[in-house]
C-alpha cells in the first residue's frame, strides 16, 4: 500500500524539507524509515531474431 501526505508549507520551510519513507509489517508495525527510495536496477535485455 502507498499513502501519500499532502500539506501546505511555505518556502522557508521548503528549503529545509527532506521526505520521510516509513515501511511497515503485516501489522503496521515500523521496521524502517529511509530518506530516499531505494531502486533496483536492471541490465535491459535485448531482443534476438530466432
Amino acid at each position: 500500500i502507498i499513502i501519500a501526505n499532502y500539506a501546505a508549507y511555505d518556502e522557508k520551510e521548503l528549503a529545509n524539507f527532506r521526505p520521510k519513507l516509513v515501511y511497515v509489517d503485516g501489522k503496521n508495525r515500523i521496521t524502517s524509515v529511509k530518506r530516499k527510495v531505494e531502486v533496483e536496477h536492471r541490465t535491459p535485455r535485448i531482443a534476438t531474431a530466432r
